[in-house]
């Protein structure tokens, strides 16, 4: 493992990590045991890693990642997911009580609240079809109604716990060596394994990574809701804040491929400064400040599922990981199911665990995959940008070269979601998480216009094909469809019966534009040639550029 993914020296201190804690230095032995059992990296809720930094939410969600899990691949896949999580709940209480650990646990309800109507009723909708497979419970309750905070619109209530600190370390069988980084894991055989780290090697029959190790990173990035914050009251009248992605998603070397938590991300330094007095009626004279801030890293996994069980063509080693920093409500049962496939030698299927977080050959592929078409596409994007920032704004020629210089600051197109359409959530990887024999497709680049009145879209897209000047792809096609029904079907658009759509369609080294309009009454799709980008020096850059960031024009209202 590279140097660059092991854990930084002084990481920002989270709240509950303020005095240290006995098991930060524990070495059950002062040397390394030459060989174990099973060695585990990563050492779970004893480590003081994501779990020791985030807002201690053990709170299942079932407005997040399960409407993704239901759109990808069904209902009862998805329930299985949301009854998972929910399950978390009394599996914490229990071992809390039976262990008697020490530590903060409060039983609590909690809230999703939304800003505005359509995104109440959006988060309502996969709530209702779980409610008929006994999921969530009857305790749960939803309401629609104006509360405290400005502009709520909706509210929906579920059961929670709060809990924080949790380590389970005890038993003559265990050994634990803290700040004993591995960077490497080699075998020669299914059943010996050599764990390599500075303080030298032991020699395992079984391995279980809890961290990232697997080579070639495949995460892509963010699929959160953007512009969501989440906030957990303590009894001491404190709050806890989290959240931000909104302020620094679009800005990828601040947080992608980074396991910096020693400084924080910039744009979020003083986002919460008065956040309280901003957000909520009542507060503006409440002198809410912020005491402690820190950051953390999370893993996110390419199709937002966590890997759990054998690793594939890897004999004898096993994976917990890529939790989308959603871990609380999902990694205690993961682990107690991993456990009893080591243990007891049961197979993936014969444990309590959701068929989604099953580590399978055609899940690593898939991200593999889409990490090659990832870096020659946004090579390509960053061309036509930069070659349009360089040739047709002649103040960008004046700006200094560390000041961000944005789409969004030159023709008013910005990358965010449009309400509570969610461009990511609605296309990004779009049939790529399931064996397909289709060539896959993916969109990353969405950008709409910051006047509301234009309902324009323009848009990326990835394929994993050799395109012709003959064919339009299903993929193609499916992207304008999905992306004109979403842009239709938004309140501010009601008076529009034309959504254009700009798409840029790479496939491999090459590249077209496709214009695409719903005149009222059919799909109207003009198509340019393939381009070749292959060499820099020959590509169409000018024409991509001016095509890429032209104003939106044409009438979009009936007559």
């Amino acid at each position: 493992m590279s140097n660059a993914f092991l854990p930084v020296d002084k990481p920002t201190r989270p709240f509950w990590r303020t005095d240290p804690h006995p098991l930060d230095e524990r070495r059950t032995t002062a040397d390394l045991p030459p060989q174990s059992d099973i060695v585990i990296i990563g050492a779970g809720y004893a480590a003081s890693g994501a779990t020791g930094r985030n807002g201690g939410h053990l709170r299942p969600d079932l407005y997040g990642l399960i409407p993704t899990y239901i759109e990808r691949h069904g209902i009862e896949a998805g329930a299985e997911v949301a009854r998972f999580e929910l399950a978390h709940m009394n599996a914490i209480k229990d071992v809390v009580a039976k262990e008697n650990i020490d530590c903060d646990l409060n039983i609590t309800r909690n809230m999703n609240v939304y800003l505005d109507e359509e995104g109440a009723v959006e988060a309502k909708k996969p709530l209702m079809r779980l409610w008929p497979r006994d999921c969530p419970s009857s305790t749960t309750s939803t309401i629609l109604q104006r509360r405290t905070q400005r502009g709520c619109q909706g509210m929906s209530v579920l059961h929670s716990r709060h809990v924080v600190a949790i380590q389970i370390c005890h038993g003559g069988a265990v050994n634990l060596q803290s700040s004993t980084p591995v960077t490497s894991v080699t075998s020669d055989a299914p059943d010996s394994h050599i764990v390599h780290t500075p303080r030298g090697a032991i020699r395992a029959k079984k391995v279980v990574r809890q961290k990232a190790l697997l080579p070639y990173s495949y995460v892509i990035g963010i699929q959160q809701q953007h512009g969501g914050s989440y906030l957990i009251s303590r009894p001491d009248g404190s709050i806890i804040v989290g959240g931000a992605h909104h302020t620094y998603k679009d800005d990828r070397k601040q947080w992608h491929n980074t396991v910096d938590d020693s400084t924080l991300i910039e744009p979020t330094k003083h986002y919460y400064d008065d956040y309280m007095q901003r957000t909520f009626k009542d507060w503006e004279d409440s002198g809410a400040y912020v005491k402690e801030i820190w950051t953390g890293i999370m893993g996110y996994s390419y199709d937002s599922a966590p890997h759990v069980g054998e690793i594939p063509s890897r004999p004898g080693q096993y994976i917990c990981e890529g939790f989308n920093g959603h871990g609380m409500p999902v990694i205690y049962l993961s682990a107690k199911g991993l456990a009893q496939m080591i243990r007891e030698g049961k197979k993936f299927e014969e444990v309590y665990l959701p068929r989604l977080f099953k580590t399978t050959p055609e899940r690593l592929e898939a991200a593999q995959r889409a990490k090659r078409l990832a870096s020659t596409t946004t090579l390509i994007s960053n061309l036509i940008t930069q070659n349009y920032l360089q040739h047709f704004l002649p103040a960008y020629r004046s700006r200094s070269p560390d000041v961000k210089y944005t789409v969004g600051d030159s023709s008013g197109w910005c990358y965010e979601d449009l309400g509570n359409y969610r461009f990511r959530g609605q296309l990004w990887e779009h049939d790529m998480f399931v064996p397909d024999p289709r060539p896959p497709w993916y969109m990353s680049y969405v950008y709409h216009h910051h006047d509301t009145r234009f309902p324009h879209i323009k848009c990326t897209m990835f394929y994993d094909i050799d395109g012709d000047n003959e064919t339009l792809l299903r993929g193609e096609l499916l992207a304008l469809i999905r992306i004109m029904r979403g842009i239709l079907r938004k309140r501010c658009f009601i008076e529009h019966n034309i959504a254009p759509v700009l798409l840029f369609s790479v496939m491999g080294h090459h590249a077209r534009i496709l214009q695409a309009h719903f005149d009222g009454n059919e799909l109207v799709v003009q198509c340019s040639k393939l381009y070749s980008f292959e060499h820099e020096q020959d590509a169409p850059l000018d024409f991509f550029a001016q095509w890429f960031l032209s104003a939106p024009t044409g009438k979009t209202t009936p007559e």
